[in-house]
């Protein structure tokens, strides 16, 4: 946000502010590019659970960093 305020917008920052001192999330991040994106939400499950409106998909960190876990020679993921 220092870098441009085109980063994120006043709604976008009220919706996090709101979740992280209303609805026990610990911190947002906004994701994506252009005009479309994700809020990243970091929370308890039985927070997250309760944002009923939001799409949610469960995900874990990983300690050991990046690695490729598949090669078709052509692309890798």
């Amino acid at each position: 946000k220092p870098l441009s305020n085109k980063i994120s917008n006043i709604e976008v920052d009220k919706e996090i502010s709101y979740l992280i001192s209303q609805k026990g999330i610990f911190g947002g991040k906004l994701l994506g590019a252009g005009q479309s994106g994700y809020i990243l939400l970091v929370g308890e499950p039985d927070s997250i659970k309760n944002l009923n409106k939001l799409n949610t998909t469960k995900f874990n960190f990983e300690n050991g960093g990046s690695k490729i876990i598949f090669n078709d020679e052509r692309n890798y993921y």
